[in-house]
């Protein structure tokens, strides 16, 4: 709206610098007895001319602020991004900042899962898990033969726990990237953040990977999801997250955990902790 309100301010005062110009040739033809006396309506003119440069130099200095604003406001949302690596239909995008706070680590899961939810084979798994029959679903390369819980509806408990069981089952549980030589020489472990699509198809993922799934699948069955990460000491660091659902699904008065790192059936249970801190997801 600032923009073409600017862009219009310009050409009114270009219109009238163009009218303005003819106008004195006009006066000079006639004679000295005309006169090239400035009158009022040439004054106003030359005042829009005016406005109208100083308008689009403050529209353009208020854009360059505006978008190094933007471009401030990701770098400190998601880190600063080091690399893109495109291989197979896939991206790698890298993120490096060493002092990235958990709220900004926890901005990036909030994005894949946004990711997940506006992945139609997403939907479509979601909806088998907890559905009737038997059925085959397709999630990248990666087929797979669902038989649904036979969820009556609205019933978030029994969807909560067919979501929980589907992914304990067929997502295995691995660590992220050990330490390894990066290109500037320091050794260091990476942190792999990967889309819930992805973490299906490849079939494997750590505890953040997890939490995306099941709050991916979650929310596509209408359940609200939260993450909740912990520490095993008040003076830690955070060290583990996992995925709530919130029951009743329209008017959540419990949280329930779905911690499918865990081993054994931990459905509704969670690791004793020292803190923890909630996020919608």
């Amino acid at each position: 709206m600032t923009e073409a309100v600017l862009g219009r301010a310009f050409t009114v005062g270009a219109q009238a610098g163009r009218a303005l110009a003819r106008r004195h040739r006009v006066r000079s033809s006639l004679g000295a007895t005309d006169g090239l006396t400035t009158t009022s309506s040439e004054k106003i003119a030359i005042a829009a001319i005016i406005a109208g440069g100083v308008a689009v130099l403050g529209g353009a200095i208020a854009y360059g602020i505006a978008a190094r604003r933007r471009t401030a406001t990701l770098r400190d949302t998601l880190g600063r991004v080091q690399t893109r690596v495109s291989k197979g239909g896939m991206t790698l995008t890298h993120h490096y900042d060493p002092e990235m706070p958990i709220q900004q680590r926890v901005g990036i899961l909030q994005d894949l899962v946004w990711k997940g939810v506006t992945n139609p084979q997403m939907r479509e798994l979601a909806l088998a898990i907890t559905g009737y029959g038997t059925r085959d679903v397709t999630v990248g390369k990666r087929r797979f033969r669902v038989k649904g819980a036979g969820c009556p509806a609205r019933d978030g408990l029994c969807e909560s726990e067919a979501v929980y069981n589907w992914t304990k089952n067929n997502i295995r549980y691995t660590g992220d990237v050990a330490p390894v030589k990066m290109p500037g020489g320091d050794v260091e472990g990476v942190d792999l953040f990967q889309a819930p699509h992805r973490t299906v198809e490849f079939g494997g993922e750590d505890c953040d990977g997890h939490t995306v799934v099941t709050t991916t699948l979650l929310s596509l069955n209408g359940i609200p999801a939260k993450f909740r990460i912990t520490a095993p000491t008040k003076s830690s660091d955070w060290a583990h997250i996992f995925g709530l659902a919130g029951l009743p699904k329209t008017n959540p008065k419990r949280w329930v955990p779905l911690d499918t790192t865990l081993p054994g059936n931990m459905f509704g249970r969670e690791a004793p902790s020292a803190k923890h801190m909630d996020f919608v997801a």
